[in-house]
């Protein structure tokens, strides 16, 4: 897994998001971008970050309020699964939809897709803009169920 893309449906607490995401992954070299804020762990370290994540609040959209870009080295060994298991939790304690891309959905769909987490549902939903021209919200209602899926 070398990035992903994740939006947020509402404000949530980034001290709290903060907190869980060095907790969870503290056996790494970590970078945590908020709108232009830097936060590190370890405080002191310097160098390129094993996991980088970068927030941005947006207000193109009525149904995402932050858009996020992760990058992961190749020396970081998570799945896919694995984070969005995280994800899940990190989506029931901050109260919040998750969006995560869906690798080459495109090619599967014909159209770009994305996870839908809210708390312990799990769905695909399209990209609004790639399905209706001049969109106000990022995505379309789910159009796949994967709940009965999920290991949480």
């Amino acid at each position: 897994m070398e990035h992903l893309n994740i939006d947020f449906e509402n404000s949530v607490s980034f001290v709290k998001l903060r907190s869980l995401f060095f907790n969870r992954f503290k056996s790494f070299k970590l970078s945590l971008v908020i709108d232009s804020k830097l936060f590190s762990y370890p405080d002191d370290s310097e160098g390129k970050s094993d996991i980088f994540w970068n927030i941005s609040s947006v207000d193109d959209f009525k149904d995402i309020k932050f858009r996020s870009y992760v990058s992961f080295s190749e020396d970081v060994n998570i799945s896919m699964n694995e984070f969005l298991l995280w994800l899940h939790g990190i989506s029931i304690k901050l109260d919040s939809k998750i969006y995560v891309q869906v690798d080459n959905s495109d090619d599967i769909f014909g159209y770009f897709a994305a996870w839908c987490i809210d708390g312990r549902t799990k769905s695909i939903v399209l990209e609004a803009d790639e399905v209706f021209e001049d969109s106000e919200f990022a995505y379309c209602k789910p159009i796949i169920d994967m709940s009965k899926n999920l290991d949480v």
